[in-house]
């Protein structure tokens, strides 16, 4: 039995390993990393640590700790089930010696593959049937021709054995799910019985040796588990960026389906290789949900599915309580090609569609509810359409705040997105890969944005559908109402809206920022205007000003704040007053500086800073400066 573990397998003689960046190009990007993480580090001026920063780190800090706490706890129920529960599993799976399996199906879509790949797709699986000694039947849903005559000289070149039977169809260029569902037509006019299995994979996945006798015991020695699947890696011819981006999506997948399967559930059964039992997966109604799956959708009306099987799979069988597994030690190698030359506009390509299977079957997933299955598992798919905002506040509020305040925030975001990401890409090395790749942290920034961004734009656009390989798209109808780019438009202004009034730029209004704003709305004469001016500067933060309109203000029960730093001063002026000392009397003379003095009018106003007793503001008065009404003073608390 091979090593799952091992860098690279032989098929027919040809030996295949998933590609990663080369060593050289590892090695300076390391430095190019450390590089950035120190210049970063020595480059961060100490004022962005002042107060002001204080909304900043805590919105990255809020939305940090939550989102990694989370993904930390991914992490240990992910490294406790592959170093703990897997290997029970295991165990017990080859404890039991449960008889083979009766027949194995295997549904096999290959739509335009390059003979190059589909070779060495066909010859290990093959391989992989005849070894495993078992009836086996293979339906090939090909596109042309050339791919049966391909199939015969893959039959004859690996000597397929009498007990295993090739059956050809064509695909009808309509899309996968019509094939698929044709050819679970003719596996279930086989009849198969509950001893069965069927797989699913895609036409340009290499199956590893010994898959299927690691599958079959585990389904054998566990009836309530409908089915498993395997751990991907990618083989691709492009640049070590490509290759990385690639792996690192893969560790990501591992670390996620083997945190999820402690549950007993997946949040997707993946079309490159996964196991069904052979009565479900011929069942008719599951037939149906892969062939003609859809949804209605409140705003854009019927959705019917184009791409996604997997996911319909997956509810399927989700909606009907069967168990789910992720097999670690199982390997399945899918040859993978962007879909454009550029990194970011390939992954833009593909993320559009893997997110918008996910948002057109979470809604249904999630309506289930946590009692049907599992609290984990449903917050898992709560989570996922959280995670299209959450991943662009901490950009969203960098920018605000430098704009706003001062642009060295950006240096200490960029130092916070390479410090914490560096710190998951280790975890991913340490838990899953057994390997670091320095390009990581800027591919998981890469990823977090391009992931909100493309989340956001699928979900108001979840009718826009498209499959690369066989260029079938839906373009989406018009629905009435306001359209997707405008809902889209204003869900982003009220999030940008939002972050601004979180990040302390603008205030959130109240009722004492109205009556601040509106004279006519302040006390009457003779009544005490203490009560909202209270809240007004408690609310106030440090160092802003809270502007006043021309007018009396009595104030008889305001004194000074429990909250460091209470002053209050003259706008347009230095002037600064302990709210301290005794009573106070504040007007504004000709030339537009507010003075404060005791009420015996006796003392300058400097003596009165950091008097130790606490004062009662009376018959604050404020008045145009020499400028005019837009010189009025302010009120503000200082130090």
């Amino acid at each position: 039995m091979t090593d799952t573990n091992d860098p690279d397998f032989a098929v027919g003689g040809t030996r295949w390993q998933p590609t990663t960046a080369p060593g050289s190009e590892r090695l300076m990007m390391t430095v190019v990393l450390l590089a950035a993480l120190t210049g970063l580090a020595v480059s961060v001026p100490k004022s962005v640590f002042d107060p002001l920063s204080d909304t900043f780190l805590l919105s990255i800090g809020i939305i940090g700790v939550w989102r990694y706490s989370w993904w930390i706890f991914h992490a240990l129920r992910a490294c406790y089930y592959l170093r703990v529960r897997f290997p029970r599993i295991r165990r017990h799976a080859e404890a039991a010696g449960g008889e083979p399996v009766d027949h194995v199906y295997c549904l096999v879509t290959s739509y335009a593959i390059d003979p190059q790949v589909s070779w060495p797709v066909y010859e290990a699986l093959f391989h992989e049937v005849a070894s495993y000694g078992r009836p086996a039947t293979i339906v090939a849903a090909v596109s042309h021709q050339s791919d049966i005559d391909l199939l015969e000289r893959v039959c004859e070149a690996a000597g397929l054995p009498d007990h295993v039977e090739l059956v050809s169809m064509f695909q009808e260029g309509t899309g996968k799910r019509p094939a698929m569902a044709e050819a679970l037509r003719a596996i279930s006019r086989r009849m198969p019985t509950e001893n069965a299995i069927c797989i699913f994979m895609d036409g340009d996945v290499v199956v590893r040796p010994g898959a299927l006798s690691k599958v079959v015991p585990v389904l054998q020695a566990n009836p309530q588990i409908g089915a498993a699947t395997a751990d991907n890696r990618g083989m691709t011819e492009g640049d070590g960026w490509t290759r990385e981006w690639y792996d690192l999506r893969f560790a990501q997948r591992h670390l996620l389906m083997s945190s999820m399967s402690l549950s007993g559930k997946l949040l997707v059964l993946t079309g490159r290789f996964s196991v069904i039992r052979a009565h479900l997966a011929t069942d008719p109604d599951f037939i149906r949900q892969i062939e003609h799956d859809a949804i209605d959708h409140w705003r854009l009306g019927r959705i019917n599915f184009l791409s996604g099987d997997d996911k319909s799979t997956w509810f399927w069988l989700l909606r009907r309580g069967w168990g789910m597994i992720y097999l670690p030690d199982v390997r399945a190698d899918s040859f993978e090609e962007l879909p454009a030359s550029n990194l970011v506009v390939g992954a833009v390509s593909l993320l559009k569609r893997w997110y918008g299977n996910m948002l057109r079957t979470s809604d249904r997933a999630i309506a289930l509810g946590p009692h049907r299955i599992g609290l984990f598992p449903w917050w898992c798919l709560v989570d996922q359409r959280l995670s299209m905002w959450t991943s662009l506040v901490g950009p969203v509020v960098a920018i605000i705040l430098a704009i706003t305040y001062d642009p060295a925030f950006l240096l200490v975001y960029g130092l916070w997105i390479l410090g914490t990401r560096t710190f998951i890409g280790s975890v991913l090395c340490l838990v899953v890969r057994g390997r670091w790749a320095p390009h990581w942290p800027w591919m998981l920034f890469m990823n977090q944005i391009l992931g909100g961004v493309v989340k956001t734009f699928v979900f108001f656009r979840m009718d826009r559908q498209k499959w690369t390989r066989q260029e079938i798209a839906t373009a989406g109808g018009s629905a009435g109402g306001l359209s997707s780019a405008t809902l889209h438009g204003l869900a982003l202004a009220c999030f940008a809206s939002l972050l601004v009034l979180y990040s302390g730029t603008v205030g959130w209004p109240n009722a004492a920022t109205l009556r601040v704003s509106f004279p006519e709305s302040r006390a009457a004469p003779g009544q005490d205007d203490s009560s909202w001016l209270d809240v007004a500067l408690e609310r106030l933060p440090t160092d802003r000003a809270l502007p006043l309109t021309e007018g009396e203000y009595r104030l008889t029960r305001f004194t000074r704040s429990e909250r460091p730093g209470r002053v209050l001063v003259g706008a347009g002026s230095q002037t600064r007053v302990d709210v301290g000392a005794a009573q106070l009397v504040a007007a504004t003379g000709g030339s537009g500086r507010t003075t404060f003095c005791p009420k015996d009018g006796s003392l300058p106003v400097e003596c009165l800073v950091g008097a130790p007793k606490p004062v009662e503001l009376r018959n604050l008065v404020v008045r145009p400066g020499a400028g005019g009404p837009s010189d009025a003073t302010a009120a503000t608390i200082l130090p």
